[in-house]
């Protein structure tokens, strides 16, 4: 016969299986949303970047490369580009 304390064991044993199953998804699913958009602006910056450095060098736009249009380039992305193209059109910049 089987004492009744492994069969507690076992009962046990298998809840904190299921709930620690359970916890590893959830914080699977949170840090899998986290890096997905930790990836997307990563993404969004660097092409900023690039089509700034595009604009100024080969489509001459004469946007100033400063510590300001570089922040908000890499901040907004291809949003702070449009920003930009748009001060420069208007004269603001």
């Amino acid at each position: 016969m089987i004492p009744l304390a492994s069969i507690l064991f076992l009962g046990t044993a298998v809840v904190v299986l299921v709930l620690a199953v359970i916890a590893f998804i959830i914080v699977w699913k949170v840090v899998g949303k986290l890096l997905g958009k930790l990836f997307f602006f990563a993404l969004n910056s660097i092409g900023g970047l690039v089509i700034l450095l595009a604009l100024n060098f080969i489509f001459d736009a004469r946007i100033p490369l400063n510590i300001f249009t570089v922040a908000i380039v890499g901040i907004f992305g291809l949003a702070g580009i449009a920003s930009l193209l748009l001060l420069k059109i208007g004269g603001m910049l």
